[in-house]
């Protein structure tokens, strides 16, 4: 007779073939998590998704006292803070000044980089609107801050709050978008104790201030001069006149922006003397004569001057010489034949043209005899000039959202073509008989965009010319070639170019 069964289950594991000898519980070693070191325990977080991150950060320290202990002190995990009003866990919860000046003074010390945003959209928050309020927080942070950013907080950042910017010794860098307050000359006074500080941006709401007659800035801040240290300045409002000639004291400047200065005058020569001066940005201003005359002997990395009004830039640029010019978005039309003869002499490598209501492409282009990269997208161009041809250097070529019913002849003649755009050409068609002796015509040919947009497709003869060129490349081309004519194979739409170490942004949305 079979022995009766207990009521209980006994789990037994199935012995191994080869199985080692089983250890004691007393030989057993436990690990506790109060014995794994913090920075193990900050890896574990760092390896949760974004979307996850918050939540957890909430839940672990109600469940585990390892856990409220870690997330409570300073760590690398607060090196980054962002604080946007309008992004809270419930519509109506309301953001206490006195909580969050708590939370910053526990943590302070690791908190680097703190970002504020839309504070001016939350009408529920305990923050004074007078730019007194934060006074506590930068007290919190000051050891260790490194990057302030401020966006859209018109209500607690005002010309008020620069009085407690000295407290942040640590800053290098200071943003300050969307300002709609008016900023005085003597606000930036303060920001003379700010002697690491390298990166400054003060931008006000240029459509705001186009309907007001409250401008953030109403004349250039010469206090600004005594921060020697700046690599990087950018100052945007319409209030904005003239550039000092004092400004060659800045002589570690790399980058200059004046985006949206609409009523900015002749820019200074002094501009020359500022030797380390890299790029200069002046989008946005329409009607504006940038240069003088007398500017010669300028260096330039990059200049951009989209959606500007450029018909006179050039004739002052004297023994000048600039790597990239930016001049998209600009309407050039008839004027594009003596636009091009002012920019030859420069030894531009990267030239934009996009969206410039360019029919066709002036014969000047065979000028740019240094050009490696060359966008002309969205133009309703249906050829391009032989004159092309004298672009032995051109690398990378952006023909998207053109007009082309085949591809143009000229373009057999850029040997040197690596990487070439016909995304959104959609009246393009690839003969058959042609694909494969059109495209051997370029030895460094390496990668190829020409899928239209959505709802336009290829006719069934041009995918079997695609097709056999596709098989073609893969054969013939080492393994990086790539043409994308479908999209579910087009890459990402932002694509950056590096060709020997020049770097130029080509964006080919459609």
């Amino acid at each position: 007779m079979p022995p009766r069964r207990s009521g209980r289950l006994k789990i037994v594991e199935a012995p191994c073939l080869a199985s080692t000898p089983e250890v004691s519980d007393s030989h057993k070693k436990r690990v506790s998590i109060d014995f794994l070191p913090d920075a193990l325990l900050l890896q574990v977080l760092a390896s949760i998704e974004p979307c996850q991150a918050a939540e957890r950060r909430e839940v672990l320290p109600l469940v585990c006292k390892r856990w409220n202990l870690l997330l409570q002190a300073p760590s690398a995990l607060w090196e980054s803070l962002v604080l946007d009003f309008c992004r809270k866990d419930a519509p109506h919860q309301r953001l206490l000044r006195s909580a969050i000046q708590g939370w910053m003074k526990a943590r302070g010390s690791s908190i680097k980089s703190l970002t504020l945003k839309n504070s001016s959209a939350d009408t529920t928050h305990s923050f004074a609107h007078n730019g007194r309020s934060l006074g506590n927080v930068f007290t919190a942070v000051a050891a260790g801050l490194q990057s302030l950013e401020v966006e859209n907080c018109n209500d607690i950042f005002t010309q008020n709050t620069f009085e407690d910017l000295p407290k942040l010794t640590q800053l290098k860098k200071l943003h300050i978008s969307n300002c709609r307050k008016c900023l005085l000359s003597s606000s930036f006074d303060y920001l003379r104790p700010l002697s690491n500080l390298q990166d400054l941006r003060i931008a006000g709401d240029t459509d705001y201030e186009s309907v007001l007659t409250t401008n953030c800035l109403s004349s250039f801040p010469t206090a600004l001069f005594r921060l020697t240290k700046l690599t990087s300045l950018s100052l945007s409002s319409r209030g904005l006149t003239d550039i000092p000639t004092g400004i060659s004291a800045l002589s570690q400047l790399q980058k200059l922006t004046l985006d949206g200065c609409n009523n900015l005058k002749p820019l200074p020569a002094a501009l020359c003397s500022i030797k380390s001066l890299q790029e200069l940005s002046l989008n946005d201003i329409a009607g504006s004569i940038l240069v003088q005359d007398s500017i010669c002997n300028f260096t330039l990395e990059k200049l951009n001057l989209r959606k500007s009004n450029v018909h006179v830039l050039g004739v002052g640029l004297i023994n000048c010489t600039i790597k990239q010019l930016d001049v998209s978005h600009n309407a050039f039309a008839g004027n594009a034949p003596g636009l091009l003869d002012k920019y030859h002499h420069l030894g531009l490598e990267v030239l934009n043209l996009n969206s410039c209501q360019l029919d066709t492409l002036p014969a000047a282009i065979n000028a740019f005899t240094a050009l490696k990269v060359l966008d002309l997208g969205f133009n309703g161009m249906v050829d391009l000039p032989d004159s092309m041809a004298n672009l032995t250097h051109l690398e990378c070529l952006n023909l998207q959202g053109n007009c082309f019913p085949i591809l143009p002849q000229a373009l057999q003649r850029l040997k040197s073509l690596c990487c070439l755009s016909l995304v959104a050409c959609n009246y393009l068609e690839i003969p058959c008989w042609d694909a494969i002796a059109f495209f051997a015509k370029w030895p460094r040919l390496r990668t190829i965009w020409m899928w239209k947009t959505d709802g336009v497709e290829y006719q069934s003869y041009s995918k079997a010319a695609l097709q056999q060129l596709k098989t073609k490349l893969k054969r013939k081309r080492t393994r990086d070639s790539t043409l994308c004519y479908e999209r579910q194979d087009a890459p990402d739409m932002n694509i950056e170019l590096i060709m020997h170490g020049l770097t130029s942004s080509l964006t080919l949305s459609t």
